[in-house]
């Protein structure tokens, strides 16, 4: 039996802004998510599968890489007191969506290898459903109609504000 691919399709769009809480939520889920796979990963060694040191997209390398920008992508001031949180949302999560497009592959490498494993053994490894993911995005509809808002806004603050 062959392990089933993960297949993500985003809402690009969505007219919406994606705000620090939104981060937050998504930084939370990555996180989640990691720790699931990397518990996966340890197994899938403990069977006895190896990972190429490095030059393969599922090296030990290429694994050291992805934690390493999750434990940056986690550790990202997405506070709501922090002015700058929400001029980098839409940046931060997409790289946060980025991630959990690498997580999938990881997991349905990590599905595939457990099918390679004695019927007996295959137990002792669980590979994790792919995480539900928010559907929120600023794509260039949502920057626009971040700028329209703001102009707006200035309108109203020039005419009212007299």
């Amino acid at each position: 039996m062959r392990a089933r691919r993960t297949v993500r399709t985003w809402n690009n769009s969505v007219v919406g802004l994606v705000g620090p809480h939104d981060v937050q939520e998504l930084q939370s889920k990555v996180k989640a998510y990691h720790e699931l796979l990397l518990v996966a990963v340890d197994d899938v060694v403990r069977q006895g599968k190896t990972f190429p040191a490095d030059g393969s997209t599922f090296s030990k390398q290429a694994w050291d890489d992805l934690s390493e920008r999750e434990a940056q992508f986690v550790a990202e001031s997405s506070a709501a007191w922090n002015p700058m949180a929400y001029l980098y949302s839409g940046s931060s999560y997409e790289r946060g969506r980025k991630l959990i497009v690498e997580l999938d592959a990881w997991r349905d490498h990590l599905a595939s290898l457990v099918q390679t494993l004695p019927e007996a053994t295959r137990a002792k490894v669980t590979v994790p459903d792919p995480v539900a993911v928010p559907h929120s995005d600023l794509g260039i509809a949502g920057g626009l109609g971040f700028a329209l808002a703001g102009l707006i806004a200035i309108l109203a603050l020039r005419e009212f504000g007299k």
